[in-house]
């Protein structure tokens, strides 16, 4: 005997592959979104990585000019002046030297 096609079942047989179909698809689009924020998370973290190392790479170059430069730029007098042993020594100095300038006035 033929089998009888009922077209309510036949409907919701057709509107459950769809609705299947569609599903898929939504789960399909999550997917590719989820990966393209991994991946641009990942890019992300790569230049951000890179930006550290580059201000780090940096910042040792600067620290390294300023510390070959201060060596080999001599310190000025009023740098010289703040420690107490070294006033007291260039005072003795700077006494002789204008006892001898006086010594060639009086002469």
């Amino acid at each position: 005997m033929y089998h009888q096609i009922n077209p309510t079942e036949m409907f919701r047989e057709r509107q459950l592959v769809l609705l299947r179909e569609s599903e898929n698809r939504r789960l399909v689009r999550r997917q590719r979104a989820r990966r393209t924020l991994e991946w641009m998370g990942r890019a992300a973290l790569f230049c951000a990585g890179l930006a550290a190392m580059l201000a780090l790479i940096l910042v040792s170059a600067l620290l390294a000019a300023m510390m070959i430069l201060a060596t080999a730029v001599p310190a000025p007098v009023s740098t010289l002046l703040r420690a107490p042993a070294r006033v007291r020594c260039l005072e003795r100095v700077g006494d002789k030297a204008r006892g001898s300038e006086k010594e060639q006035e009086e002469r």
